[in-house]
């Protein structure tokens, strides 16, 4: 019974990761599918903020706060989450997650030390935090708009 219900819930799991984010606005890629992100996510929408021309997409989801960065020419160029879990922000990387699992494990990390700090061949990703405090930036330094840094990404 104990390997029954274990194989389901890897199968749950596996099926969602397979179709759930997919057609999403991710890093990189268009914003126009960012308020199917917050349904997809069962988030609720906290408002847009003008800053230093882009915007930022805000809402709550799941115990975390999630925002989006958009470029004016519409394009995702960061992420940013706080709060119980990361899981949501780590699914938006889109075309660069596989890019940061592989150089994620590569990463030395520090005894004693929740931080970790990723550069791939196209984003930097941050990580950082404990339990229940947990903190995620990721940010595609090519897609950054003029007059704007990816330490704005926060």
């Amino acid at each position: 019974m104990r390997i029954l219900r274990y194989f389901s819930a890897v199968f749950g799991i596996s099926f969602f990761l397979l179709i759930g984010f997919d057609g999403h606005a991710k890093l990189g890629e268009s914003s126009s599918e960012i308020e199917t992100d917050r349904e997809i996510m069962s988030g609720v929408h906290k408002g847009i903020r003008h800053a230093g021309g882009h915007r930022v997409h805000e809402m709550t989801a799941q115990g975390s706060n999630v925002r989006e960065f958009v470029a004016p020419n519409g394009v995702v160029f960061g992420v940013a989450c706080d709060g119980i879990s990361t899981y949501h922000c780590t699914e938006l990387l889109g075309s660069y997650k596989d890019e940061y699992s592989a150089a994620a494990q590569d990463a030395p990390r520090r005894n004693g030390s929740r931080s970790r700090s990723v550069q791939t061949s196209h984003a930097i990703i941050h990580t950082w935090g404990h339990m229940r405090n947990l903190h995620f930036t990721a940010c595609d330094p090519s897609l950054v708009p003029s007059g704007v840094s990816c330490d704005d990404v926060k």
